[in-house]
């Protein structure tokens, strides 16, 4: 064999010319007419056993899913990812077919406690009811309040009253004319004022004296008549006591009087919506509520009238005699009324599911 030389190949390129690209090739383009859907909650979420998912995440779905299958109280789910990982899209696109189909939660309704009224009584009621039973007591407790007050203007009323108070007076003009006696053969005098307060006066030669009077007394002389005031107080004990007792059965039997009159107005108002919402809620709680709320309204009737038509719960009169110069006794204080008004918490009224 003869070996030959090699002998290079030459390669020759020719560039071609540089034409000008034109704008219609500068953006992509893509016609709508070629999109199947009118907006974008029309495209279907593709889907892995079952699941349906709009993005890779198929571990945090069957977490969900597993989490919403136990039915126990003290679980809860942490959901952690990185910002716009589409956290909240992927909840909301899990959670918001299957709440559908659960039964819509409770409503909450805060009710007054009158037992103690720092703690009010939460009670859970059928989605709709707590903003139904706000609504209606509203009305009621407007209703009751209107027709109370005509109530006590009622002909059978004032005559029943008439006569409870026609009884007690001569019972206590009885009494009081036993102690004027006893108070005079004492060298007193027992005068009673326009409220009913019994006050004793000292007599100086048959001549009743005054406040003033009694101050310009000789000191020595006022130190026994005052002595001998008290001692004829202690010896007018078991008249007063009898006094006190008329007084106490007169105020029972008004407030008697009242209460039937309250009751009558609840049994109109009250005691049909208590029935309608035992039919439609049927909780114990509630029950509760509404028989704590009829005993109450019961013993606080003067929160129900208007303040210049209340009707006296006691007789204007005070059983006990006081000596002249004795210090004056402070008025009463009654404790405001406890409101009623329901505290709707939760509504769920226009919830449809969970």
């Amino acid at each position: 064999y003869t070996l030959q030389p090699f002998s290079p190949i030459r390669i020759v390129l020719y560039m071609k010319k540089n034409s000008a690209l034109p704008s219609s090739r500068l953006r992509t383009t893509f016609s709508p007419d070629k999109i199947p859907y009118a907006d974008s909650t029309e495209i279907p979420l593709r889907t892995q056993n079952g699941l349906a998912h709009s993005h890779p995440q198929p571990r945090a779905l069957k977490a969900l899913e597993l989490a919403l299958n136990i039915d126990d109280k003290g679980y809860n789910i942490y959901l952690a990812g990185s910002v716009n990982l589409g956290r909240k899209l992927l909840l909301k696109d899990f959670l918001t077919p299957r709440a559908k189909k659960q039964p819509t939660p409770p409503d909450l309704v805060y009710v007054a406690n009158f037992e103690d009224h720092d703690s009010p009584i939460l009670i859970e009621l059928p989605a709709g009811q707590g903003k139904k039973l706000k609504a209606q007591l509203s009305k009621t407790f407007a209703r009751i309040r209107k027709e109370i007050p005509g109530r006590f203007e009622h002909d059978a009323f004032i005559k029943n009253r008439n006569i409870l108070i026609d009884k007690f007076q001569e019972e206590r003009k009885k009494l009081f004319k036993q102690m004027d006696q006893i108070a005079g053969e004492q060298g007193f005098n027992l005068d009673m004022d326009e409220r009913g307060g019994l006050t004793l006066y000292p007599l100086i030669e048959g001549k009743r004296l005054s406040e003033e009077d009694f101050e310009k007394l000789d000191a020595d002389l006022r130190d026994s008549l005052k002595i001998k005031g008290d001692q004829l107080l202690q010896d007018m004990s078991r008249l007063m006591r009898k006094l006190s007792r008329t007084e106490e059965a007169f105020s029972d039997g008004e407030r008697e009087l009242e209460r039937e009159v309250i009751n009558l107005v609840l049994n109109l108002f009250l005691t049909p919506v208590a029935e309608q919402f035992k039919k439609s809620c049927s909780n114990p709680e509630l029950d509760k509520y509404f028989e704590d709320l009829r005993r109450n309204i019961i013993e606080n009737q003067d929160s129900f009238l208007p303040k210049d038509i209340l009707v006296p719960s006691e007789p204007p009169l005070q059983g006990t005699p006081v000596f002249a110069g004795d210090p004056p006794s402070q008025p009463y204080s009654a404790d405001l009324p406890v409101p009623y008004e329901v505290n709707l918490f939760v509504d769920n009224s226009k919830t449809r599911g969970a």
